[in-house]
């Protein structure tokens, strides 16, 4: 049974077996691997990465909560010139992005003018949050990763900007604050994921903060807006909005994120079946309620460990209410209602 070179083999469809046994068996292989293969990115979890054969279309109007929005011009914090405008969302299961997915484009500064742009003299790197004249909260793990951290002088903000493409190191940033017992979980999961920047000069009041909320209990629906950048070279750096729902720190789908001890720290919210969700360039944007008794904006938590709209498991926010006292007591006031 030997074969040797330029002589015919004793059994002719040996060959053609072998050739489709491998075929089948490397066709399986690949197969499993894009089925339960794992994909994550720069400060996401590590999530399953699922295949679809049909396109699963998704309908979700605007929450009740989220429509005919009129702020309080009068409030001296979460309040625009402009009221931002939410549309009926539709949308298919489809491959991850690196930014807000399923929402969309803000071309208008107004809307959110409390988003800010941290980064070098040169280069924006993570997202923050006005709350106060001369104060930016944005996460730490987005300033570790991005090598802010250890501060130097070489830390700028931006404000004003709808697309990174506009950064300017336009204020120097004086002192940085992180919260203590920073730290990552087995799963991925930041927690006290929280850095207080202190600017060298305030930010101009036709751009004003975002509130802080001031109570523990939070509404069903949110809005998260972030730069993050696009696997779509047409929406590179574009800030985007999406609406999600927040999610029960005791639920289940909570509870694959988060145990019992570190539920005032963290904050989930997120759709089951994805889609609508922050992604890997959001790290440090924020979390925002609408409060329809004050009329204002309300900072509720900051992109920390987002899931990128795959489904099945919700983002991870840092839960702000948790640190009121610690970042006040820096600020030297509070900046909630």
């Amino acid at each position: 049974g030997q074969l040797i070179q330029g002589s015919r083999p004793e059994f002719p469809w040996i060959i053609p077996v072998a050739i489709v046994s491998a075929l089948v068996v490397i066709g399986l292989a690949l197969g499993l691997g894009l089925g339960i293969g794992l994909r994550h990115g720069h400060n996401s979890m590590l999530t399953p990465a699922t295949t679809t054969t049909t396109a699963q279309v998704i309908v979700r109007t605007v929450p009740t909560s989220l429509r005919n929005i009129s702020c309080d011009t009068t409030a001296t914090c979460g309040c625009q010139v402009t009221n931002p405008t939410f549309n009926t969302f539709t949308g298919t299961i489809s491959s991850r992005r690196k930014r807000v997915i399923g929402g969309s484009s803000v071309t208008d500064s107004d809307d959110w003018p409390w988003l800010i742009l941290i980064g070098t003299n040169t280069d924006y790197a993570c997202t923050g949050v006005l709350v106060d004249t001369a104060a930016v909260l944005t996460t730490r793990s987005c300033m570790e990763n991005n090598f802010l951290l250890p501060f130097s002088s070489d830390l700028y903000v931006d404000y004003g900007e709808t697309n990174t493409d506009s950064y300017q190191s336009t204020i120097k940033v004086k002192t940085v604050h992180t919260y203590p017992n920073y730290k990552q979980l087995s799963n991925g999961v930041y927690v006290n994921d929280i850095a207080l920047l202190i600017l060298k000069s305030d930010v101009p009041s036709i751009y004003p903060p975002i509130c802080n909320n001031n109570q523990s209990s939070i509404a069903r629906y949110a809005v998260v807006a972030g730069y993050g950048s696009s696997d779509d070279a047409t929406n590179d750096g574009q800030l985007r909005q999406a609406i999600v729902p927040t999610v029960s720190s005791t639920s289940s789908f909570c509870s694959q994120l988060v145990n019992s001890s570190y539920r005032n720290q963290v904050l989930c919210a997120g759709y089951s079946n994805g889609l609508q969700d922050a992604c890997d360039g959001d790290s440090g944007a924020p979390l925002m309620q609408y409060n329809p008794d004050t009329d204002v904006w309300n900072l509720i938590g900051l992109v920390s460990t987002p899931n990128c709209g795959l489904g099945g498991l919700p983002s991870a926010y840092t839960r702000t209410y948790n640190y009121i006292g610690w970042d006040t007591n820096i600020i030297g006031k509070g900046f909630f209602l």
